[in-house]
């Protein structure tokens, strides 16, 4: 709950700058409004000094506060003046400062007190809205749009400036929000920036130092959002969604490339990182919350003192997906899951290290997993009075009644292990916990000539390969293939497991 209320600053602030559309006249004084419509409607306190000189709707020291009493924090964003001006032509321009300080205070889990100030800060930026009342479109650009670390207080104590700082920058932006209000406040947004950039630094206790920075091309942003027009309560995540908030965003992302530095007692570590982009999308709101997340031709080289030789590998794919259910129902919800990391290459170092005779088939490494199941949800999963980590199955949050294994594929140094099946779960007897009722079908290539290799290079030793092959005789059934077995292993309800239709509980 407390990663999810640390979201709403976050999207606050993006949607000031990336935010706040074009029919009828517009007065500065509506964009104001509806400005301040939005935060409330989020939680925020919105206080400032308006003053109307000719065109122009001039707001001076402004302040957005956001108080959360059961975090003990405050989250406080200042602007030292806006103006709204009335170009004539039906449309508003609107002016920020060139530097918008942020004050973030609260507690950390240990009762330390933690005081972090960030300066945001624009150059060249050109903001207009236009359309009327309840329907706005705003359009901006800038040259860049930055948040920078200014200074971290802990427990009164403000850490010198060299010893951390962070920076994320996008140089070339543009884009445009549409804002309109009906039965809930509906933002719609795209962004692109021509690039983004990162530096992160911290000078830890004893000499211990972190570093990273990077810059990733052609960042593209869209996003849809609705809001309760009633303020919602950001220490309720539950009652938000149920009250219709949700959130509907993708942003993807060009080449980037990253280097990264640490050192302490075991000394240092270097190293650089590269890819050719990907994907991240989130949708939340009342039916669930999907997640995915997809990182193409990813590659990493690292040297470290405490390591001989360089550590180096390609990944031609990482992927995941998740699918789950937030609120309480009756009825049984959709879950999913997958998870994929394909084409898996490591460097001649890292082979020569435990393969020096060239005994393992150097093929890429494939791991994937599909599962996707129905689900019970018995207390909405965000409800601020839940434990913060619930264990599915133990009645607490819910209970799972079906999984479906759509796919599995581990294939790795010769031998390659795949499956499918279905099983479902009786939740009726709480005190005995979910009883599995189905079958799972599995295939394995490769594993005894996996084991001659490793018995081979001196891992694995005889005895031990010996108990392995055993396991793949009770286990498996040859299928006329070399050396190829096939597994179905059932679950029955009276408590049963069976491998190939011989009992083994």
């Amino acid at each position: 709950m407390k990663s999810f209320t640390r979201f709403l600053p976050s999207t606050a602030l993006a949607l000031v700058i990336l935010a706040p559309a074009a029919r009828a006249d517009l007065t500065g004084a509506e964009v104001w409004e509806d400005w301040k419509g939005y935060f409330e409607a989020m939680g925020y306190e919105v206080s400032g000094s308006e003053s109307q000189t000719g065109d122009t709707l001039s707001v001076s020291d402004v302040a957005i506060v956001m108080n959360l009493p059961e975090d003990d924090s405050r989250f406080e964003m200042t602007w030292e003046k806006l103006t709204f001006t009335d170009v004539g032509d039906g449309s508003v321009k609107i002016g920020l400062p060139g530097t918008m300080p942020i004050a973030i205070d609260t507690m950390s889990r240990t009762d330390e007190s933690w005081n972090i100030r960030l300066d945001f800060t624009q150059t060249g930026l050109d903001m207009s809205a236009a359309g009327e009342s309840g329907d706005i479109t705003y359009s901006y650009s800038a040259d860049t749009v930055a948040t920078e670390l200014a200074s971290v207080t802990v427990d009164g104590e403000t850490m010198p400036e060299g010893d951390v700082a962070g920076r994320l920058a996008f140089a070339g932006l543009s884009g445009s929000t549409a804002v309109k209000v009906g039965a809930m406040r509906e933002i719609r947004q795209t962004a692109k920036a021509e690039q983004l950039d990162y530096l992160i630094r911290l000078l830890g206790p004893e000499g211990a130092t972190a570093n990273a920075s990077g810059t990733s091309q052609g960042i593209d942003l869209t996003s849809n959002l609705a809001i309760p027009l009633e303020a919602v309560d950001p220490n309720d995540p539950a009652a938000m969604l149920a009250n219709g908030f949700a959130v509907d965003s993708a942003i993807s992302f060009g080449a980037n490339s990253g280097e990264f530095a640490t050192t302490g007692p075991e000394g240092a570590i270097r190293g650089t990182t590269t890819s050719q982009g990907g994907e991240l999308a989130v949708d939340m709101g009342s039916a669930g919350l999907a997640y995915s997340m997809v990182q193409n031709a990813l590659q990493m080289a690292m040297t470290a003192d405490a390591t001989p030789l360089p550590i180096a590998f390609e990944l031609g794919e990482f992927a995941t997906k998740l699918l789950m259910p937030l609120t309480e129902s009756d009825d049984p919800q959709d879950f999913a899951l997958t998870a994929s990391l394909v084409d898996l290459k490591v460097s001649e170092a890292i082979w020569m290290l435990f393969d020096p005779q060239g005994k393992l088939p150097r093929d890429p490494a494939t791991a994937e997993i599909d599962l996707t199941g129905k689900m019970r949800v018995t207390s909405d999963l965000l409800d601020p009075a839940l434990d913060v980590q619930p264990e599915l199955g133990s009645g607490q949050a819910g209970n799972v009644d079906s999984v479906t294994l759509n796919a599995l594929r581990l294939d790795l140094a010769g031998a390659e292990l795949t499956g499918s099946g279905q099983v479902d779960f009786d939740n009726s007897q709480p005190m005995a916990g979910p009883v599995p009722e189905g079958s799972v079908d599995l295939k394995l290539s490769g594993g005894n000539g996996l084991l001659d290799n490793l018995v081979a290079m001196g891992i694995l030793p005889d005895d031990q390969a010996m108990g392995a092959r055993m396991m793949l005789g009770l286990f498996g059934v040859p299928t006329g293939e070399p050396d190829t077995l096939t597994s179905k292993i059932e679950f029955r309800k009276d408590g049963q497991i069976l491998a190939n239709g011989q009992r083994i509980k």
